[in-house]
Order: C-alpha cells, then structure tokens, then sequence
C-alpha cells in the first residue's frame, strides 16, 4: 500500500491507496486545516501555535498509516516550507515520527497538480488549463491530456492574502477591493507566457475551487461550475455580513470562513485577468499527483517494513 502527504500553507492532506496493476485505488483520505502558512507572510516564520498544530497533525497521520500495511510513503512540503526561515525545527519533527519531507518547487508543485488533476480527466483535444489557490501560493499549469506543457508558480495565497488584506477580521469591501487589485498586479505578471501557449477548458483544484463551488452549487447559482457572475454573486453575499467570523452561507465550512474571501478574490482576479469564461472544480490534486508517482517507482520513497 502507498500513502501520499500533501503538507500545504493551509491545510494538510494525507491519502492511504492499494495498488491496483498500473493504478491505486483510494482506501482512506484525511484532511486537516493545520494553517501552517499563518502569519508567515509578514514574519518570515512559522509561529510555535502553527507548528503545533502541524506537529499533532503528522502525529495523526502516523497512527493513520500504522494501521496499515503501507511499504512505501511519499510526503511533500509546499509553500510555507519553501520559505519559512525556521522550518527546520518541524522538519525533525516529522523526521521522528519516520517522515522525509521534500520541500518541492513551486513549478513541481504545479506539475504534480496537474499529473493529479489530469488523471481523472479522459482524453481530448483540448488543451487544459489548471489553476489551484493554495494557501501560500497559486499554481497554473497548462497541459495536453497527461502531459504539462507550462507549469508557473505565484506568490498569493488565501492564507497569505487573508493575513495582508483581512487580518482585522471585518469585512470591508475596500479591502476586498485591493485584495483583488493586488492579486490581479500578480496574475498580469505571468498573463503573456500562459496566452502564448493557451487552453480551450479551466479546471481549478483543491480548497478554495471546492468551497467555491460547493457555494455556487448550494445557493443554486450554478451546477458548481464558476463563472464571474456566479462568483459576484458569492461575493455579495459574503460582503453583507459584518465579521468574517459570522459569514453563514450553504456549501460554507466553518473552518473555511477566514480564507473565503481571500481566496474568493484571487479566483475573480485569475478569471479576470486571463479572460476566463468558466472553471469546472477538479476533486483530484496534487496529492494524486503523488500516487501517481509512487506507482511509478519515483517519488521520495521511505519503506515502512
């Protein structure tokens, strides 16, 4: 059996799969918001609270593998372990509890996104392009049926953003306003290089496309695919209330309420910006991406027997 650790800014992911031939099957899947990425973004440094909670975190997650036979294991550090200067201290952390962790590129990051992504998609004509809102970066990666043919890493991220542009905790539409300026500053940056190659279909992985989506489908403004006025809608929704702390919509995880608008405004930035009509919310990720990897003997491996 394999297990696949995707150790975001904003939420750790852990996904334990049987081989299957040339493919896995998934048999159990975790997810904890962990928030590593908090306070990073003006500090430089991973605070002792989050490093706890990452601590406790990976300590799961063992007790999660120990319960099966997993020989192989692959675990992979994104964002905040790219750039937090005290990384270290957790990287022993999980060293102890048996775990490697590859601190990997922003543009491997995106590769193993769209691998991930990719995978559950049949094959077509189209060209494709995935865009996933972590919590401390933004990936875009273009790419024909399995195969990436551009992969771009940004610096803006919900939990980064929530922490520039919403750390009073109220809701401001000015605020939003500039999270939304400054996140579309990042996107025009990259605008060019991924016109040049371009896409005929949007897909956008992990939380911030899942919450988004689930909003979209569960206030009925959409099947669940992303449009910019679907998105205007979710975002005058969210402005009406007066803390962030109180925003209650359907499809909306309370853990996931101090990252909707941050994360709300990187996604119109993207669609804005790169002239996107619509996204269609991928279930699979980067740690897909993984497995996939795992499966093929490469990846960073650590046997458990």
């Amino acid at each position: 059996m394999l297990a696949a650790l995707d150790l975001g800014s904003n939420s750790f992911h852990m996904l334990i799969a049987e081989r299957d031939g040339q493919h896995f099957r998934i048999v159990e899947r975790f997810s904890e918001k962990v928030q590593l990425g908090e306070g990073v973004a003006t500090t430089g440094k991973v605070c002792e609270i989050a490093r706890a909670r990452a601590a406790v975190c990976l300590a799961h997650f063992r007790e999660a593998i120990d319960r099966h036979p997993v020989t192989a294991l692959a675990a992979v550090g994104t964002k905040t372990f790219r750039t937090a200067s005290n990384i270290g201290p957790l990287l022993h952390d999980a060293q102890q509890l048996g775990f490697h962790i590859e601190i990997i590129s922003g543009e491997r990051e995106a590769e193993l996104i769209y691998r991930g992504v990719a995978s559950q998609l049949p094959d077509s004509n189209e060209q494709r392009l995935v865009i996933d809102i972590g919590g401390g970066s933004t990936e875009f990666a273009i790419g024909h049926n399995r195969t990436p043919l551009l992969l771009r890493s940004l610096d803006l991220g919900c939990v980064s953003w929530r922490d520039r542009f919403f750390s009073s905790g109220s809701v401001d539409k000015e605020d939003f306003r500039e999270a939304m300026i400054a996140a579309r500053e990042h996107v025009y940056l990259r605008h060019r290089e991924l016109a040049a190659v371009g896409w005929d279909v949007v897909y956008a992985s992990s939380g911030t496309a899942k919450m988004l989506s689930a909003i979209a489908r569960e206030q009925k403004y959409s099947d669940g695919v992303l449009t910019m006025d679907v998105l205007k809608q979710i975002r005058d929704d969210a402005l009406a209330f007066p803390r962030v702390h109180l925003i209650e919509l359907p499809g909306l995880k309370a853990s996931r309420q101090s990252v909707l608008l941050p994360g709300l405004a990187i996604m119109m930035a993207a669609m804005k910006e790169l002239d996107i009509p619509a996204v269609r919310h991928s279930k699979t990720a980067l740690r897909e991406g993984l497995l996939l990897e795992l499966l093929a003997g490469g990846g960073q491996q650590i046997s458990l027997v």
